[in-house]
């Protein structure tokens, strides 16, 4: 009965020949976090149709307030670059693996993307050197009236004294069509598995503690903890969730329930130090075209 209740992809993320070898039963997934008085008063409204127009909701928040970062973003090497995988994925570039195609048509869009954002002010220069603590803060403090984040992000928000959801920050999924009339791309979930060893002296203990955390009472009482959405149906609509998590809608659930496993492959790593390293060179500003910026990215993707 339990069993029945988990999400497939609980199951398939860790399968390989039709062979399980772990239980994602909780997954983090990004959303777009804005402050709702910003974008009243720049005449923006959400949720946005396209990633074309969240651009153009930038811009017009930049002309509502111009001393001010529409969007904030990190941008320091070594602390990943989710901002920019995210929207690759979401405007349908091709992963193999985790290496992205810069050359698609999803992924010149997503480089231009970023280019006119950076050249336009909308994203901050001074990113370059930012990481979390300093891309989150400039949101929390009201000096960005944006940023993508993960869904956990919502809970620290929560807290945050003088922050209050949903007057001063808001939630809105992020758009999966680069110009709108039809979807391009998916949404990306990062899971949290569980995994029982090869080999282990106690296998039916081990699968009795995996049957115990994919529980509903046990999912829905970890969120107090800080836990992250579950893919696990019953937990997923418990009421309950409602009293921690008043902004996981009916529309943000639908998104998750949509999401695609985050791309992986053995040289992540590698390979999100190259991303870091171009979407590090946008951020400060290019004359480079998103095309020359593929051309010259991908070769080394492609060979980490």
């Amino acid at each position: 009965e339990l069993y029945d209740l988990l999400l497939p992809l609980a199951w398939d993320e860790t399968s390989i020949d039709d062979v399980k070898y772990g239980l994602s039963v909780t997954a983090n997934f990004d959303v777009l976090y804005y402050d709702p008085g910003w974008l009243e008063e720049a005449g923006v409204t959400v949720p946005f149709e396209s990633l074309d127009a969240v651009l153009d909701g930038l811009r017009a928040m930049k002309e509502a307030r111009p001393d001010s970062i529409p969007l904030t973003v990190q941008a320091v090497a070594g602390e990943g670059v989710t901002t920019l995988k995210t929207l690759l994925a979401a405007a349908g570039a091709p992963f193999e693996g985790s290496v992205p195609d810069l050359t698609s048509e999803g992924g010149i869009y997503t480089i231009n993307w970023f280019i006119e954002a950076a050249n336009e002010g909308l994203l901050p220069p001074e990113a370059i050197a930012w990481g979390e603590d300093e891309s989150r803060g400039a949101y929390v403090s009201g000096d960005a009236g944006m940023i993508l984040d993960g869904f956990t992000s919502a809970g620290d928000f929560n807290e945050a004294e003088g922050f209050d959801y949903p007057d001063d920050w808001d939630i809105t999924p992020v758009p999966l069509s680069q110009a709108g009339g039809g979807q391009d791309g998916v949404a990306l979930s990062a899971a949290r598995t569980w995994a029982v060893l090869a080999g282990t002296e106690h296998p039916e203990e081990a699968a009795d503690i995996l049957k115990y955390v994919a529980e509903t009472n046990n999912l829905v009482e970890a969120v107090f903890e800080g836990s992250v959405p579950m893919r696990q149906t019953e937990a997923l609509n418990d009421p309950r969730l409602q009293e921690y998590w008043p902004f996981f809608t009916e529309e943000l659930k639908e998104a998750y329930l949509g999401s695609e496993p985050a791309p992986a492959g053995p040289k992540a790593g590698e390979v999100e130090a190259i991303l870091e390293q171009m979407f590090g060179e946008i951020v400060v500003g290019t004359d480079k075209t998103a095309e020359e910026l593929a051309e010259q990215y991908q070769p080394m993707l492609d060979e980490a």
